[in-house]
């Protein structure tokens, strides 16, 4: 009865950690700000559980480039909600390059505190010039890195509030998707639990094993 109890306490507590991922796509829910100062609000979720443990994907995908003389940038404002660390940025195999330009630069607050025009990263947390090899890869840890003036971060980030600046300088339009990955922080309890429930179903599940094999 006990274990039983236990056993459903676990699955209900993972199945709490589980809700709804959030997408923004620019074809569904139209062009992202190219505001710095007044960036699209996008709300993080956490999302379902997967293979790997638990995560939550949150993809925002759109459409940067330069026609003309007008360069389309993207700006997108999220919170990482509290008992929540932002572990991972992947880059989606949809993305597209145009040159050695692609760039997403991240910092911290509501609004995007540098100019589009600046040769200094100075007021961002970090920034990655992207290409084609980063498809699939997680480059939240790339973006870490201070250089040429950007303060630099430690991974995974903590709750906040961040904003996003997507920019590509080549001639034309080019699609990009980044996965936004999400990892819940369970409380010491919850750890408790974890632990104490499966170590429980292990030594149960090995004795299953060990009686079976002298019957």
């Amino acid at each position: 009865m006990i274990l039983t109890r236990l056993i459903l306490m676990i699955i209900s507590l993972v199945l709490s950690m589980a809700s709804y991922a959030a997408t923004y796509d620019e074809s569904t829910f139209g062009d992202l700000s190219n505001d710095r100062l007044n960036p699209t609000e996008f709300t993080l979720n956490f999302g379902d559980i997967g293979p790997n443990g638990i995560a939550g994907n949150n993809v925002v995908s759109g459409v940067v480039g330069r026609n003309s003389s007008t360069v389309d940038r993207d700006y997108l404002h999220l919170i990482v909600p509290t008992g929540f660390t932002w572990s991972e940025l992947r880059v989606g195999n949809q993305t597209q390059v145009g040159s050695t330009s692609s760039f997403i630069g991240l910092a911290a607050g509501s609004t995007m505190p540098v100019e589009p025009t600046t040769q200094s990263a100075t007021g961002l947390l970090g920034f990655k010039l992207y290409n084609l090899n980063d498809r699939g890869l997680d480059i939240l840890d790339d973006m870490a890195v201070s250089q040429n003036g950007s303060s630099g971060f430690s991974t995974p980030l903590s709750a906040g509030s961040y904003t996003l600046w997507i920019q590509e300088l080549a001639p034309g339009n080019f699609n990009y998707r980044f996965n936004l990955i999400l990892t819940p922080i369970p409380e010491p309890e919850s750890y408790a639990m974890l632990i104490a429930g499966w170590g429980i179903i292990s030594i149960l599940s090995k004795r299953k094993l060990h009686n079976k094999k002298y019957i």
